[in-house]
């Protein structure tokens, strides 16, 4: 990972304030939500100020394997967000749509935007409605990018994918030739 120089530079001098942010693209548009004060934009994507969503942090993995996580909104009548608000999720096309969690990176003194690193990207595979003796919410299951790469059927990377990243290696040289092998091993008594 780079980070700017300046990023670099503040992050030794603990002169950061880092805030997190969700962007979710639906068949509506594209929303953001932050847990700073007031709106930001971004990438022509207006960030909404929003202390009612959590994420459960994911666990860490090695490697290509897939790790879910789950986005929690719950409801708050302060904010006018009722169960009947929370349902309207059901109104938009929001399976398989794309999701972006992201740290923002501020100056601690300009609270000028230094950086913006995304954090986990995925696709919004089902939402529960869960209605408890006090409260609702909503709990958003996501599925990481690196699903697909354990689903029989899809693409594999080839050399030739490869090659566009790192011209001249040849780590992938023989993936499209060789699938699956098996080999008999004896043992001698």
């Amino acid at each position: 990972m780079s980070y700017p120089t300046a990023l670099e530079d503040m992050l030794g001098q603990d002169k950061l304030a880092v805030r997190g942010g969700i962007r979710v693209t639906l068949g509506s548009g594209t929303y953001g939500f932050w847990n700073g004060t007031g709106d930001l934009v971004y990438g022509g994507v207006t960030y909404r100020q929003n202390s009612l969503i959590s994420v459960r942090k994911p666990a860490m993995a090695l490697g290509s394997q897939a790790v879910p996580i789950t986005i929690e909104m719950t409801e708050s009548r302060d904010f006018g967000i009722t169960p009947d608000v929370l349902a309207a999720i059901e109104n938009e096309d929001y399976k398989n749509r794309p999701l972006v969690i992201l740290d923002f990176y501020f100056g601690d003194n300009t609270r000028d935007l230094i950086h913006v690193e995304p954090l986990y990207e995925g696709f919004i595979d089902y939402i529960d409605h869960v209605r408890g003796a006090k409260e609702a919410k909503l709990v958003v299951h996501v599925q990481t990018k690196a699903l697909d790469n354990h689903r029989d059927g899809y693409r594999s990377a080839s050399n030739a994918d490869q090659q566009l990243v790192s011209p001249g290696d040849r780590f992938f040289e023989h993936a499209g030739m060789v699938r699956n092998e098996t080999f008999k091993v004896t043992f001698p008594r």
